[in-house]
């Protein structure tokens, strides 16, 4: 089973609400679909005109065969390693919630 439309749906979202309109030009957070991952990443550029600098801020992995979501944060190689405080959830939901409590400080630093 790939990825539901409407997990999808609720990612891009919430990616999208993570940067005020007024810095949407200097700012932004995005998801890159590959898969059964989810890369949220955080850019940002000095002026419209420079480019884009992309940092990973977290992975999020779905298991078809359980149905379940999974969170994983990059080290500084952008190496993701499972978020052992987090456990696998049915709700994607669940594991932005995660992301955004970052309770140890590995996903937005």
């Amino acid at each position: 089973m790939a990825i539901r439309e409407q997990d999808l749906e609720v990612i891009h979202a919430w990616a999208a609400s993570h940067v005020p309109v007024e810095v949407a030009d200097r700012a932004h957070v995005h998801a890159v679909v590959d898969g059964h991952r989810v890369t949220i990443f955080e850019g940002h550029r000095r002026t419209p005109e420079s480019q884009w600098q992309d940092t990973p801020v977290a992975r999020l992995r779905f298991t078809a065969v359980s149905d379940l979501w999974s969170l994983w944060w990059p080290d500084q190689n952008r190496e993701f390693h499972a978020y052992e405080p987090c456990a696998p959830a049915e709700r994607v939901s669940t594991i932005l919630a995660a992301i955004d409590a970052d309770e140890h400080s590995l996903f937005w630093g």
